[in-house]
């Protein structure tokens, strides 16, 4: 074999060149391994580049496995390698295998993943196959099933026994059909999704840039949970997170994915190291990928005092509450146990008491722990039996002798392995694990949006978004449907800079969108670039058209003048104001993060003839028709009209919008209004909730135009805000609160213990106080029926405070949950 490594490729579209094998001499010689029955599992001892990728096929093609071990020392790794071998020897095994899997109508097998060779579509020929072999399939419709009707699948595996016998194992399975998204996610099962999810992935790295395969990882994450989401969960806040039971650690088990040698970005990781780690994933079971994924690490300086007698009485110590991934979890003052991979790190804190490093290590101190040796020091002492207990549990296939590591905090060099393996943090090349629940659910709210379909139903528009983890941001691109074939054809640039949104139709063959504050338009026959038909100094929010009526209908922030041309001009005087303070003589200072400002959104109307194909320009846009300058105070400096949503009848005759009402006691109001105006303005707006002082919204006409439906509350002064969300499983229950929910779980910490972690986000922890510094009045007064600096307000007040009872709680306990749960 040549040496063909290239540093230079390494983290790039070619690196896959060097995943290939150099010639077919390895792959036609395990063709003739698999011939005779003869599995190879391949043992590496790599101290330079030895070509992983065309040794490995003995292993791969025989359905065998892969073991390395980078630089090997004989004193350090021989244990660790006999163990191995000794393990694969000893496991139960077969041979001559030759596996089938055959479905009923309407499905077939599409695909199959995992080490083996296939000389035809249908048989899966396994040389050698073991206890922990593991194969994934993928199956696909061909034809309609009946929901009336179970769907049938066999497995059937021929194969020889170690002692010669022929024999054959079959699996048969019978699954109801279903048309009911949510019945199949609630028998779904994360961890064999994702080690078949694995596998394809890898079978993708060979025949594709690790940087496509990664995006596509990201991709069926944010698919699978959209999916939920849209067809389970639709009624929800599109605020809100909501995963579906079985598949709520998908994200977290995707990124740690996106992190491990074999997907992750990078020129640093070893191209044989990378192999290695594919071939790991290509052959994991289920068990074992789900240890691959994520560690498992037991705290070892809170064990319990019950006496454990020997090594091998595993049974006598219960396997502690293991804890995140994570290094903010950890304890500089004690020592934490980690299994990933069949192998054990120990961590030990530099500020672990000298009794416990005694105990544990037979060392005085953490500088004379012997870190040169692959095993745990074999000690009589009650914590060093425990250990030795612990380990046994966490690796049971090697019970005779588990690899570990000793890690000592700010002290070895291999603690920066260690802490790659901490998946929740931001390393090896990707985010933390918070960040990247919120990149999911910022791509889920994206995909949840409405597509917006053509006026003769032919073609549909929606935005694609994608997120680059490099930069922490999102960027978004406009995408055409054909509705009949399903194809999808990208309409705007891919770019780092590309930011669109608001798709429209001008026409059956002229699809629109907005673009950094602007108006665009794409021909589609034949299909052409975007060009500009609107740029105001104002910039536009949102737009609708009415074909018919050749009206153009779009939101733009303005001052009290109400027209677009003149934004820039006030603009400018802003920017050379000698001062920058603003005088308020009203409660409506601020609302949540912004400040009330001169400038309000305000709807416009503008004939315009999509066929024309001329932009209207900045010079000309003082023609659009301001249609709410006639509502009263209008041009008040703050308290002026911001239009909050509005909709347009489908002739374009008829525009229905709804505002709060402007007053010097916005503070204690829900009073938000509809109204509705005619398209030309030849009418003031017309008040049409006038005696409903509750918040209105949603405005939305009938086909025909001739009717108008919308949401209302009817309380004034009360506004419902709630969005608390949980989930309870067997084992733990965790309460979750945002808002007022926020609030209540302030509340439920110190008035019950029954939860296992509570959440707060956006809650309240002193409402006294927080009455004083809220901009929405009307939510404490009408909770609380009153206010806090009167006698019997206060009263109310205290009664319902969380600050209060906040010396009963835990403060380790508060500590860690708050570190300990993503806040969205």
């Amino acid at each position: 074999l040549k040496q063909r490594d290239d540093p230079k490729l390494h983290n790039t579209d070619k690196e896959r060149t060097l995943f290939e094998p150099q010639d077919s001499f390895y792959h036609d010689w395990a063709v003739k391994l698999v011939e005779e029955g003869i599995c190879c599992s391949m043992y590496m001892f790599p101290s330079t580049y030895m070509d992983a990728a065309t040794l490995s096929q003995l292993s791969t093609v025989t359905g065998g496995e892969l073991h390395m071990y980078p630089r090997f020392d004989g004193s350090r790794d021989g244990k660790r390698f006999a163990a191995d071998l000794r393990a694969d020897a000893q496991r139960t095994y077969g041979g001559s295998g030759v596996l089938r899997i055959r479905t009923s109508d309407g499905l077939r097998v599409e695909e199959h993943y995992g080490n083996m060779y296939m000389r035809n579509h249908v048989d899966v020929e396994l040389a050698g196959i073991t206890s922990d072999s593991a194969i994934g399939a993928v199956f696909q419709y061909d034809g309609k099933l009946d929901e009336k009707q179970d769907v049938y699948f066999q497995i059937a595996l021929l194969y020889t026994t170690s002692d010669g016998q022929r024999r054959i194992r079959v699996h048969n399975l019978a699954i109801p059909c279903t048309t009911l998204i949510g019945n199949m996610f609630r028998h779904s099962e994360v961890d064999t999704s994702m080690n078949l999810i694995s596998k394809m992935a890898i079978a993708e790295a060979y025949t594709a840039p690790l940087k496509g395969v990664r995006e596509k990882l990201i991709d069926r994450c944010v698919q699978i949970l959209t999916a939920y989401r849209r067809n389970c969960a639709s009624g929800s806040s599109p605020g809100q997170l909501i995963l579906p039971e079985q598949y709520k650690l998908s994200p977290l088990y995707t990124l740690a994915l996106l992190k491990s040698p074999a997907i992750r970005g990078g020129a640093d990781v070893p191209v044989d190291q990378r192999i290695y780690h594919m071939c790991l994933l290509r052959q994991y079971s289920v068990r074992q990928s789900m240890d691959y994924f994520y560690p498992r690490i037991v705290p070892l300086h809170t064990l319990p005092d019950s006496e454990t007698s020997a090594y091998d009485e595993v049974d006598a110590i219960e396997l502690p509450a293991f804890v995140r991934a994570s290094y903010t979890i950890l304890d500089p003052a004690g020592a934490y146990l980690l299994s990933s991979c069949g192998e054990l790190t120990l961590w030990v804190g530099r500020q672990a008491p000298s009794a416990f490093l005694q105990e544990a290590f037979g060392a005085a101190s953490i500088d004379q722990i012997d870190v040169s040796t692959m095993s745990l020091p074999g000690l009589d002492t009650k914590l060093n039996r425990k250990i030795h207990a612990l380990a046994k549990q966490l690796v049971p296939t090697r019970a005779d002798f588990v690899s570990t590591h000793i890690v000592r905090q700010g002290m070895d060099q291999a603690e920066s392995m260690f802490a790659s393996k901490l998946v929740e943090d931001r390393n090896n090349d990707n985010m933390t694990y918070v960040d990247f629940v919120c990149a999911v659910h910022r791509q889920i709210q994206v995909e949840v949006r409405p597509k917006v379909v053509s006026p003769n139903e032919t073609l549909a528009l929606y935005i694609t978004s994608y997120y680059k983890p490099s930069s922490n941001q999102q960027f978004s691109y406009l995408t055409l449907l054909d509705i009949a074939t399903e194809k999808s054809t990208q309409l705007t640039p891919l770019s780092d800079e590309a930011q669109v949104s608001n798709p429209l139709w001008l026409s059956d063959t002229k699809a629109g969108y907005i673009s950094n504050g602007m108006l665009y338009e794409h021909n589609l026959a034949p299909l052409t670039k975007g060009t500009l038909v609107l740029n105001t100094t104002a910039g536009i929010d949102s737009a609708l058209y009415r074909i018919e009526a050749k009206k153009l209908f779009f939101t733009a922030d303005v001052y009290p003048d109400g027209r677009t041309d003149k934004v820039e001009q006030y603009v400018r005087k802003e920017k050379n104001r000698a001062d920058s303070g603003i005088a308020f003589d009203n409660l409506w200072a601020r609302h949540w993060n912004s400040w009330m400002t001169q400038l309000k959104s305000n709807i416009f109307v503008l004939d315009f003839d999509s066929e024309s194909n001329t932009a209207i320009s900045k010079s000309t846009n003082n023609t659009a028709l301001n249609v709410m300058n006639s509502l009263p105070a209008f041009k008040d400096p703050l308290l002026r009209w911001d239009v909050e949503r509005y909709t347009v009848s489908s002739d374009g005759s008829y525009i229905a919008f709804v505002v709060r009402k402007p007053s010097l006691s916005m503070a204690w109001s829900t009073d938000v209004d509809l109204y509705i105006v005619p398209s030309d303005a030849h009418t003031a707006p017309k008040l049409l909730t006038a005696d409903i002082n509750g918040a209105a919204s949603s405005p939305a006409f009938s086909v025909d135009g001739s009717a108008l439906a919308w949401l209302q509350m009817e309380t004034p002064g009360y506004e419902s805000d709630i969005h608390n969300f949980g989930f309870i499983d067997s084992t733990k229950m965790v309460a979750l609160g945002a808002s007022y929910g926020g609030y209540m779980v302030n509340w439920l910490n110190g008035n019950t213990d029954r939860f296992a972690a509570l959440v707060s986000h956006d809650g309240q922890f002193n409402v006294v106080s927080g009455y004083y510094t809220t901009d929405e009045l009307w939510f404490v007064e009408h909770d609380l029926g009153g206010v806090p600096f009167t006698a019997s307000g206060r009263k109310k007040y205290e009664m319902y405070n969380p600050e209060p009872i906040s010396s009963t709680v835990d403060s380790t306990s508060t500590q860690r949950h708050s570190l300990s749960f993503p806040v969205l």
